[in-house]
């Protein structure tokens, strides 16, 4: 049976999310938040008591921390034609990382992206397993299927940065006002537990990342040594 075009064109449009470069992002960094970053918020509340009112305040103050680090890291990347690829090569790498780091507990700092991109072949197919296909399936498959379904308002170059750079600005501004509000107990577990900074996923491996490439570059432009002449 042939269905109408304006049929297949409702259809579409029901199915179809209009939204702002801002908005997308803002909802990708609050997934981020929730869903990546349950290792670090179940070791930052280590201790406390879940019912108490503190706990409760402190755990929302670093989900607000989280959304608004992440939201501020990707904000001068994000235009209407980088966004959707860059969101979707992060959720990918982040339903990766995060299984990673809950199934084998690692900390994803630059000796481990370090020994990750040194990985081989026969290395990285030992990694694979059946319980990262639901993983997967729910952290990545999903969330790109609804990435799909998103269309995002056209601007004007001149304003659309404009905007950008006044929410991302917002989203600083949030985050370091939410930060000063818990900054006693914050210090304090980051100062005690530094490791705990890699495993805010995924700002943990885009760092860790920025840092190997950084070293390696360094590394290379430095002038070459003899070395062994006695051997």
């Amino acid at each position: 049976m042939n269905v109408p075009s304006d049929s297949l064109n409702d259809t579409q449009r029901a199915w179809t999310v209009v939204a702002t470069t801002e908005q997308l992002l803002l909802v990708a960094s609050l997934f981020w938040a929730l869903t990546a970053n349950r290792l670090f918020l179940t070791a930052a509340l280590h201790g406390r008591v879940a019912s108490d009112i503190s706990t409760i305040g402190f755990a929302a103050a670093l989900i607000a921390i989280l959304a608004t680090l992440h939201y501020a890291m990707f904000a001068l990347l994000a235009t209407r034609w980088t966004l959707k690829p860059l969101l979707a090569v992060l959720i990918v790498a982040t339903a990766f990382a995060t299984h990673y780091m809950q199934a084998f507990g690692i900390y994803l700092d630059p000796s481990m992206l370090r020994n990750v991109m040194r990985t081989d072949v026969a290395e990285a197919r030992e990694l694979f397993s059946w319980s990262l296909l639901p993983h997967l399936l729910l952290y990545a498959v999903l969330p790109l299927l609804l990435l799909w379904r998103v269309r995002l308002v056209p601007r004007r170059w001149l304003r659309g940065t404009l905007i950008r750079i006044g929410t991302m600005a917002l989203a600083l501004a949030l985050g370091i006002g939410t930060l000063l509000l818990v900054f006693q107990p914050f210090a304090s577990l980051m100062r005690n537990q530094r490791e705990l900074r890699y495993l805010i996923t995924p700002a943990n491996y885009v760092w860790s990342i920025g840092a190997v490439a950084a070293s390696h570059f360094k590394g290379a432009a430095k002038p070459r040594q003899p070395i062994g002449l006695d051997a």
